[in-house]
């Protein structure tokens, strides 16, 4: 048995879906048929190392050659290579016994060079001659639920007297540095953004600018009457809404955020596709309201700034579909196929950064409220005491509260007494405050539906 048949076994056991391709006949006697077929960057090769803590299978493109110092270095370890012989009967055992799906317990573990990961397909040889196995790069991640993707352990050989050609890929960091330009702001959240920096504008500008979306207007009036807010009276009007039940200044930021919102396009499936995210962040945003507005009033914060970082938390992960379309399938990827596992620690593992960096440096950009910023950027840190803590404490408190019914990405659904300390809230009350929010699901999922049209 040869490594090239335990690929293809390790495809069909973890059903990672592959198309076989040919090479064509008029060059499939020839020697270099490998690099007439597909470019050698696309195709993935194998190697085994191994030390005192188990093996190590690294993958890589096939024009490169493995580093053994950076993948020492990168999994703090001290590997060897090792032939395939000496182990194709070990891996052979474990693919068959599924124990690839503990990865490094059984001291097995893959590594996946980040260049794979800049290919829409990637392709592995056959024992057949002529023949290779197409593969989403995507998918490569489901080979083991602990594989690490997103570092750089191999390289292009250098070759004397020749000039280079390539360039070291840059990282998201560096890439995000490059944009030179940011898409411009649509006319609606412009405006909305000149009405709120404008101590003059009125309820009536305000009116004018959100009746003009007549669907974002009907979404604020279902809202107002939702079970969350137990009117006694029906709302029909924008200006009922905004005078008797929400006020002007929350109306103002929950049409800013659905504005920004519908600049985004996402994927339709997996936790960071549209469905799920505009779920998540529409239930936020109500929540993460309703509990400012449970604060004390000398430390409570503003309802509708509340509303708005709720609904915006993770614009990050916007941003990176927007600017790294690839990245965020991958990504989409490893937290579907990973739900046990912190989402920032798969990011910095595949990213070298988290989506709360990237939508602090979006929000920067387009010069949104200071407020909305520092949630962004520190919304998983439980920690932070710097200026506007309330806020991101509040959105660190609604994380958990979801977490309890399956509608967040937090790493824990305990309340800590001393979040709740902070924000002057009480246990009981705040699962009060849940339950309401629960009660308008249905009007939420319509708001989350608007966004998506």
């Amino acid at each position: 048995m040869s490594n090239d048949d335990l690929i293809l076994q390790l495809l069909d056991q973890q059903k990672i879906e592959f198309e076989t391709i040919h090479a064509p006949d008029a060059i499939s006697l020839q020697e270099d048929w490998l690099q007439q077929t597909v470019p050698l960057e696309n195709v993935c090769r194998v190697s085994f190392l191994q030390d005192n803590n188990g093996l190590v299978i690294a993958l890589y493109p096939a024009n490169h050659l493995v580093n053994r110092d950076s993948l020492n270095s990168i999994l703090r370890r001290h590997l060897h290579f090792i032939e395939t012989a000496s182990i194709i009967n070990k891996l052979q055992a474990s693919i068959e016994m599924s124990s690839f799906e503990n990865g490094t317990q059984n001291g097995i573990q893959i590594i996946i060079d980040e260049h794979l990961t800049n290919c829409d397909f990637v392709y592995f040889e056959t024992p057949n001659s002529c023949t290779l196995l197409k593969v989403q790069s995507e998918d490569l991640q489901m080979l083991s639920k602990t594989a690490l993707i997103g570092s750089n352990f191999s390289s292009v050989p250098e070759i004397k007297n020749k000039k280079p050609t390539d360039k070291t890929p840059l990282s998201i960091k560096e890439r995000i540095e490059k944009i030179e330009r940011l898409p411009a702001l649509p006319d609606m959240p412009s405006r909305i953004l000149s009405i709120r920096n404008n101590p003059n504008s009125t309820v009536d500008d305000l009116v004018e600018i959100v009746e003009a979306d007549l669907s974002l207007a009907s979404q604020i009036i279902r809202y107002s009457n939702s079970a969350i807010f137990n009117n006694r009276e029906t709302v029909t009007s924008l200006k009922d809404a905004i005078f008797r039940v929400l006020g002007y200044e929350t109306v103002l930021h929950l049409s800013l955020g659905y504005a920004m919102g519908r600049i985004f396009k996402l994927p339709e499936q997996g936790p960071l596709g549209e469905e799920q995210f505009w779920k998540h962040s529409t239930y936020s945003a109500a929540l993460t309201q309703q509990l400012a507005t449970a604060m004390p009033r000398a430390i409570r914060p503003k309802p509708g700034i509340a509303y708005l970082a709720g609904l915006l938390h993770d614009v990050g992960f916007l941003a990176l579909h927007l600017f790294f379309k690839n990245e965020h399938a991958w990504l989409n990827k490893m937290i579907s196929a990973n739900p046990e596992h912190a989402i920032t620690d798969m990011e910095m593992r595949l990213l070298g950064t988290t989506h709360t960096e990237i939508g602090t440096w979006l929000m920067q950009a387009w010069d949104m409220p200071v407020e909305l910023t520092v949630t962004v950027k520190e919304h998983h840190n439980m920690s932070y005491d710097g200026p506007h803590a309330e806020y991101p404490l509040l959105l660190n408190l609604s994380e958990r509260l979801l977490k309890m019914h399956g509608m967040s990405d937090a790493d824990t659904d305990e309340i800590p007494e001393d979040l709740l300390s902070r924000l002057g809230l009480n246990e009981e009350d705040v699962f009060i405050i849940m339950d309401e929010v629960l009660q308008g699901g249905d009007i939420l999922s319509e708001m989350a539906e608007s966004v998506r049209a």
